[in-house]
């Protein structure tokens, strides 16, 4: 009785005062307490590593990752997104990334900042290349788009396909990033799609993309062995970022991985030097690695720093016969694909894993982790993933190049 009469008398202060409900200690948000009624409030990470904001938005500040596996507590909803709690951490993650979790102890973040895996759901459900579910809604026909059929490309993983254009509308099934579709018909800010397996729906318009007048054209990079090496790792984190306190070994392989996605888009093989935060290759053995490949290009991913306050992206090169024109076809891109940062030119870099490189080699410093500008950009998925793009394009135009040269 006394629990009820204080939680009923702060109710009351609250209302008294004006405040909102969550300015109380301890206080839930209205939309918390529905969410908690709802019959599934805990999901499970679908993304091999996915970003927990501070706000419902892509542009919003990254506070934590979560990795696969990993099981939340939803507390929220707002359109597309999910406000979750882990352990210590709380914020907004896509709800693309999440899928009810059949059971399982919520988990908070490690010492790396990143939720350890918890055991995956007995009966998860299927996410994957074109797996159908039931459909029980019929969906909304619309006129076909002006240009006919386009291609494009899935932006996202585990990106839902629903059978009308909106989120209200039953989940027919998932797509991957890279897989190809067929884009029939748009309404608002939803496509209709195909793919080739069969699975046809609605994808929300954010999540496909196209190739632009400005992309090379054909298929230079089908076939061509790119090695892709994300900087630092394990123990050396790199550069730290002096306003957010980001780890340039985070920020350089979450850029390599969507480089990597990129590449293979394109048609490419992509051998990495690392795939994983605890992995810290030497120098010298990111230098076997591309030897052994039989690659056909070596590309470092970076983030730099400086005691100033300087700005931009810097592509590097060793061998002026070798690298030069590999360095300046990326750095074109890059100066080019609208990143938001300026591109201050390629430079000489006597750099061991250009150096020693028998691969056509560039190492790519694509921000400064000390200026606060250059931080916040690098620190969303946004800006990694056009700088990805880039360094996707200024390969396809090398080579190009150097199939018109022979």
């Amino acid at each position: 009785m006394i629990r009820v009469f204080l939680v009923a008398a702060a109710c009351c202060l609250i209302a008294v005062l004006g405040l909102p409900a969550d300015a109380a200690p301890g206080a839930e948000s209205p939309a918390s307490a529905n969410s908690a009624s709802a019959a599934v409030s805990r999901y499970t990470v679908t993304a091999d590593i996915l970003n927990v904001r501070g706000e419902p938005s892509l542009t919003a500040p990254v506070i934590g990752k979560l990795k696969q596996g990993a099981v939340v507590e939803k507390l929220e909803e707002s359109g597309e997104w999910f406000r979750v709690r882990a352990g210590e951490l709380t914020g907004w993650a896509h709800s693309d990334y999440l899928q009810p979790a059949d059971d399982g102890t919520v988990t908070g973040p490690d010492e790396d900042g990143l939720t350890d895996a918890a055991p995956p759901p007995s009966n998860p459900k299927a996410i994957g290349r074109g797996i159908r579910g039931t459909a029980s809604r019929k969906p909304v026909e619309t006129e076909t788009a002006d240009n006919a059929v386009r291609t494009g490309h899935v932006l996202g993983d585990a990106v839902r396909v629903r059978t009308g254009p909106g989120t209200d509308y039953e989940i027919e099934g998932h797509l991957n990033r890279g897989d190809r579709v067929s884009v029939i018909a748009s309404e608002g800010e939803w496509y209709r799609i195909e793919t080739e397996s069969g699975l046809a729906g609605w994808i929300a318009a954010a999540y496909i993309g196209f190739r632009t007048d400005g992309d090379s054209a054909g298929d230079a990079l089908r076939g061509r062995v790119i090695v892709v090496d994300p900087g630092h790792g394990g123990n050396d984190s790199g550069t730290i970022g002096t306003t957010y306190g980001t780890y340039e070994k985070t920020l350089n392989l979450s850029t390599a991985l969507l480089l990597k996605r990129e590449l293979e888009l394109r048609g490419a093989v992509v051998v990495m030097t690392r795939a994983a935060d605890e992995e810290k290759p030497s120098l010298q053995e990111r230098v076997e690695i591309a030897a052994r490949s039989g690659g056909d290009a070596f590309v470092s991913i970076h983030y730099n720093s400086a005691e100033t306050k300087a700005s931009g992206i810097l592509t590097f090169y060793y061998s002026a016969g070798k690298d030069k024109p590999l360095a300046a076809a990326i750095e074109h891109r890059l100066a080019e694909g609208g990143l938001g940062l300026d591109s201050n030119g390629i430079s000489f870099g006597n750099f061991h894993v250009v150096r020693e490189n028998s691969l056509p080699a560039v190492l790519l410093e694509l921000g400064f982790l000390t200026n606060e500008r250059d931080e916040g950009l690098a620190r969303t998925e946004s800006y990694q993933l056009a700088a990805a793009r880039a360094i996707a394009q200024g390969l396809e135009d090398y080579f190009a190049s150097q199939e018109e040269r022979s």
